[in-house]
């Protein structure tokens, strides 16, 4: 049996208590990503890319995965840890098995009588999707509550956002309620919030589509990098995304993401925080300065990090 013997003092650094019940249920990318964030070495998304030599799309990806489960937060285009009581003391996922299991019609109507939300969570389904539900559908929508642990509401809720993108299969709201288990969400307001974001993100994305004519053609890699940088970095507003446009159509004879992402970085560098400031600006996309290298990605707000960590590991091995 070795000793331990692990007091390293600053050459340590912290990782999140509300990480720990997930490790299990992490892939590698993301555990890799984790370290990498908590170490404080990288200042960006690029930063973590380059250190780690993993795409873009993966880093991003686990990203996501840590904000989801309330180990990170993004605000205003910022990654910070996530400070709240809820996210460190949000309980442990329990497994989950290869598939929900078996229910018998008879264990679900007993269920659906216990329970009025989950009566009308069956009611309300069978309305909005207009249709009768069939017994495979019944078991697969009480796999969210009972096998998935969702609250009805939650689920009530998800089901209108699908049947709304013309989504409502019982198999293709599953997929989502997998995701959302993944991440762990289950309560009728981490649902609600993670949708909104959701239907703001799509929303914008569907504006640039419309203006910059790209209908249902994939953003590239560095056009995705530049969109969700004007939102999540440049708070840029469909006002200013319009001016965005025109400009560039003006300067270019032909829409682009790459030109439009020039005017909007110097928008942010010269303070041009309204649609009437950037109208009466005179500049184009190419008068921003040489050399510098575009900046698409999310900041990491490490000194915050590293404050609230030490403050963790301080309550762990003592002062």
């Amino acid at each position: 049996m070795y000793k331990m013997e692990l007091n390293m003092g600053k050459r340590v650094f912290s990782v999140p208590r509300a990480a720990i019940s997930r490790l299990c249920e992490a892939e590698t990318a993301q555990l890799r990503v984790l370290l990498a964030l908590c170490s404080g070495e990288a200042e960006d998304i690029d930063g973590v890319c380059g250190m780690l030599l993993l795409p873009r799309e993966v880093v991003e990806k686990a990203i996501d995965f840590w904000v989801a489960c309330g180990v990170f937060e993004l605000s205003g285009g910022t990654l910070r840890p996530n400070f709240s009581q809820k996210a460190e003391n949000r309980p442990e996922k329990p497994k989950r098995h290869l598939e929900p299991p078996q229910y018998t019609m008879e264990e679900i109507d007993f269920a659906s009588g216990k329970n009025p939300s989950l009566a009308s969570l069956f009611q309300l389904t069978q309305k909005r999707l207009n249709k009768t539900l069939n017994p495979s559908d019944t078991r697969i929508l009480y796999s969210f509550c009972d096998y998935y642990g969702m609250e009805p509401a939650a689920v009530m809720v998800l089901v209108e956002y699908m049947a709304e993108k013309g989504k409502g299969s019982m198999r293709q709201i599953e997929k989502t309620v997998v995701f959302f288990d993944d991440a762990g969400i289950k309560t009728l307001e981490e649902v609600t919030d993670y949708l909104e974001r959701k239907r703001i993100r799509d929303s914008f994305e569907g504006e640039v589509r419309r203006l910059f004519g790209l209908g249902s053609r994939a953003f590239t890699v560095n056009e995705k990098a530049a969109v969700q940088a004007w939102q999540d970095k440049f708070s840029l507003s469909k006002e200013m995304l319009a001016v965005a446009y025109e400009k560039t159509v003006d300067a270019t004879s032909s829409p682009s993401i790459h030109y439009a992402n020039k005017i909007i970085e110097r928008w942010a560098e010269s303070g041009i925080s309204s649609a009437e400031q950037a109208i009466a600006d005179k500049k184009d996309g190419k008068s921003g300065a040489k050399g510098k290298k575009s900046s698409v990605s999310g900041n990491v707000d490490m000194q915050a990090f590293e404050e609230w960590s030490w403050k963790d590991l301080e309550k762990i091995i003592g002062e």
